[in-house]
């Protein structure tokens, strides 16, 4: 848990954020207008978030969630989809490292995808946010670290 680090996101970088949507997401869906384009953000573990969250980054990363739904759901060939709150995050099992996981994620996404589920919108987006804010504002980072040592001083005392 990290109270002390702000996560605001300075106008300044608000502002790189969008311009950064605009340029690169929005020009391409506005260039191939009969191509469907189903996005989502890539589902890191929630130790992940939480580090990003205890360095003071996971304001960045929501802000660009925010961006790039707003903008990019305007289009109707464009379907943006959110798994950061499903439980497999929580999971380290189901990661190589804190941010690539498993082959049998991707097929569980891809037939979430095909099953509409998880779709963001300007109406959900709020609410996703938040759950995935308090999700990471409650992990224990330091619990997790407190295991990572006690694992260690077990290995060499073997």
């Amino acid at each position: 848990q990290s109270k002390g680090v702000s996560n605001e996101v300075s106008s300044k970088t608000v502002e790189q954020i969008d311009i950064t949507v605009a340029e690169t997401l929005e020009k391409f869906v506005k260039k191939y207008p009969k191509t469907n384009f189903y996005c989502y953000f890539n589902p890191d573990s929630l130790l992940s978030r939480s580090v990003e969250n205890a360095s003071g980054r996971f304001g960045f990363y929501k802000q660009f969630v925010r961006e790039a739904v707003k903008t990019l759901t305007l289009y109707p060939n464009v379907k943006m989809y959110g798994f950061d709150n499903l439980e497999f995050t929580e999971n380290l099992s189901y990661y190589k490292d804190l941010t690539h996981y498993q082959a049998e994620i991707n097929s569980t996404l891809l037939k979430l995808i095909a099953e509409d589920k998880y779709r963001l919108s300007s109406a959900n987006l709020d609410s996703y946010l938040s759950k995935l804010t308090e999700r990471v504002e409650n992990y224990d980072l330091i619990g997790f670290n407190q295991m990572i040592q006690k694992g260690i001083n077990e290995i060499k005392r073997n």
